[in-house]
């Protein structure tokens, strides 16, 4: 963590982690059609944590602990004080046993536990829009994302060519009934098939279609199967090297850069987390959300949700990150957003914002982490509140305007 290490005393930090390693969420019938070969089969079921994934979350836990010791925020041996440590998950499995899995590295053997809503399966701090906390204007959400690729997303395909057409590649053919449905004759190509935009029969989002989503599902997925370490044959048939699939990966962050990070998108989906985030770790009322005693009197405060979460919170603060062989914005398993209130020498307090998230390798081999030995980090600069290029620290003050300014507020969520 040298590399960004901010000066003086850490005084709280607060982390908005993704989950962890899961398994693909696409039916196994869907997934069929986009690939000439049987895809892997996964012990656990869809969108679920794997058994690696909760191991590599223990030892992201394992980490935190080492560094949030050395900054003296939690003792070295023993467990912490009551109430220093705060968790809160969404409701998936995959949010839960990822928090479990940073409790039991962060605090072993300690009486931690993490906090998710015990009633309803989706938590409106995480889904705003379904959790009917505010409501998507389908035609604005249109017309932001449209306004971004000038009505065209063959030219976001086009600026993606090389890693099209790995992906096309490693994928071979879509099955014909895929080809057929978009008036394609068998043996059709991935490219092929229009990009669209399309909005949920229910009118609470708006997603892609087509070549570009496809792509970004199984980017992701040839990830997925890398860094669950399984054997080189289940990952991409055997097809794709990690650089040729951190290659493919351009196409996931294409596609994610246009639904979660667009302005209004990013602001509709993101409010809640954002506020909350700010209010817990400066201790203030922000943009309409009054602080948890328990969250904002614990030192240390971690929300487990999901990368469209991360992506959002990049694009309400305008910021952008670029972790080494990852593409930029890239959202890992169990990377995360670092904030960090220190407070200087004389008494004034700064903010400083980091993502940080395992290597692939280190995802793969299920590497220890320390301090000496530790994830990738690099530093976020928040434009609207950052001094200069050189200092990436805000003032409070600053940033809780920066929130505020970003936010929407009929999309915040009180405690």
């Amino acid at each position: 963590m040298s590399a960004v290490e901010a000066p003086d005393t850490l005084r709280k930090i607060v982390i908005l982690s993704r989950h962890g390693v899961r398994t693909p969420t696409p039916p196994p019938e869907q997934l069929a059609l986009w690939a000439s070969d049987p895809w892997p089969t996964w012990r656990e079921g869809r969108g679920e944590l794997t058994e690696h994934g909760k191991r590599l979350a223990t030892l992201m836990g394992n980490f935190y602990r080492d560094y949030l010791a050395a900054q003296g925020i939690v003792p070295a041996g023993g467990c912490p004080q009551r109430g220093d440590v705060y968790v809160y998950a969404d409701v998936l499995q995959r949010t839960k046993l990822t928090a479990q899995g940073f409790i039991d590295g962060l605090a072993p053997g300690c009486d931690e536990n993490f906090q998710y809503r015990k009633n309803g399966d989706i938590d409106p701090l995480f889904h705003p829009v379904d959790g009917g906390v505010c409501k998507l204007d389908a035609v604005a959400a249109q017309t932001a994302v449209l306004a971004r690729v000038d009505g065209n997303f063959a030219k976001v395909l086009d600026r993606q060519r090389e890693a099209l057409a790995s992906l096309q590649s490693t994928l071979r053919s879509p099955k014909p009934s895929l080809c057929a449905a978009s008036a394609l004759a068998a043996g059709c190509s991935l490219e092929q098939l229009p990009t669209a935009l399309v909005t949920a029969s229910s009118g609470k989002s708006v997603s892609l279609s087509g070549a570009l989503a496809i792509a970004s599902t199984v980017s992701e997925i040839f990830l997925l199967e890398y860094t669950d370490a399984r054997p080189a044959s289940d990952v991409a048939w055997g097809r794709a090297d990690l650089p040729r699939i951190q290659q493919m990966l351009a196409l996931h962050d294409a596609a994610f850069d246009l639904t979660q990070r667009t302005p209004y998108l990013a602001r509709l989906l993101g409010s809640a987390l954002l506020s909350r985030v700010a209010a817990t770790l400066t201790g203030r009322p922000v943009a309409g959300v009054t602080p948890d005693p328990a969250e904002r009197d614990a030192k240390v405060a971690i929300y487990v949700g999901h990368d469209t979460n991360l992506a959002n919170l990049g694009g309400m603060l305008e910021v952008s990150w670029a972790l080494p062989g990852w593409q930029v914005n890239e959202t890992p398993p169990a990377g995360a957003m670092v904030f960090e209130l220190r407070e200087t020498r004389d008494g004034q307090q700064r903010i400083y914002v980091s993502f940080i998230a395992q290597s692939a390798e280190q995802m793969r081999n299920a590497t220890r982490l320390t301090v000496e030995n530790p994830p990738q980090r690099v530093p976020i600069r928040i434009p609207a509140c950052s001094a200069n290029a050189t200092d990436s620290g805000c003032s409070v003050d600053g940033f809780v305007n920066a929130v505020a300014s970003a936010v929407m507020p009929s999309c915040v969520v009180n405690p």
